[in-house]
């Protein structure tokens, strides 16, 4: 029997994927924990417009999306079979514009498709539905304060990385009203630091202090450094304390 070269590539990606889904933590395929690590690739594409040093947040962004990749197909292997068809479709969207295929480069390769491939990350139903599965599966203060935190990240960098600025944006999706996420943010903090007094959580609304006013200025004043820095050390926090590793 003969065999050729991109059977055995494909044999063994078929294998990687196997052996991944086999070995991937207990919660690989939280909500929560896919929302999470969704936003961060979200700020890790955005940030490329931003950083000098671009060829890292390129590699960073491929490596998110790699290692991302089995478990956002073991989370859409559990959803009804029209959901799963359209989300599926999503993903594999967002790989394309992220990486380009044989018609042409995507985002890591390049600026040149830079704003149509962090609109398409932005704007995709994948994300609103990972940050609704997410809030479906939070329970409790700290889990819902972790989403929202989320919410927030993703939605100033959208705003941050969007020519026409968070005003127009904001008629057309409601996650990007950042005045209206912050107030909803104080009070989950509110709630949250009544229950916990470990130092972790402490921490975690202090960085939040700091850079909630550069978060109301967004169509002002982009920090996208500041702010996505601060944002994705609460998210570690607030994650290690429910047991996930969002980072």
């Amino acid at each position: 029997m003969t065999t050729t070269v991109g059977s055995h590539r494909s044999g063994r990606r078929l294998l990687c994927i196997f052996l991944c889904l086999f070995t991937l933590p207990a919660w690989a395929d939280s909500p929560i924990y896919l929302a999470g690590q969704y936003t961060l690739l979200i700020t890790e594409a955005s940030m490329m417009n931003y950083d000098v040093d671009n060829d890292s947040r390129a590699d960073q962004v491929r490596d998110r999306l790699e290692s991302l990749d089995p478990e956002m197909q073991q989370w859409l292997a559990t959803l009804p079979a029209a959901e799963r068809t359209r989300l599926g479709d999503d993903w594999r969207g967002l790989r394309k514009a992220m990486l380009g295929d044989n018609d042409g480069a995507g985002l890591v390769h390049g600026y040149d498709g830079y704003l149509q491939s962090v609109y398409t990350l932005h704007r995709d139903s994948l994300r609103r539905a990972l940050l609704q599965a997410a809030d479906e599966e939070a329970e409790g203060d700290l889990s819902e304060t972790c989403v929202q935190m989320m919410r927030i990240l993703a939605s100033y960098m959208n705003v941050a990385a969007n020519p026409f600025g968070g005003f127009a944006l904001s008629f057309e999706d409601k996650d990007t009203d950042l005045a209206r996420l912050v107030t909803e943010m104080d009070a989950h903090w509110e709630r949250l630091l009544r229950q916990e007094t470990v130092p972790t959580v402490r921490s975690a609304h202090t960085k939040w202090q700091f850079i909630r006013s550069s978060i109301l200025r967004a169509t002002e004043e982009s920090l996208p450094f500041i702010v996505s820095y601060q944002s994705r050390q609460i998210l570690a926090q607030l994650g290690d304390e429910m047991g996930l590793s969002i980072r």
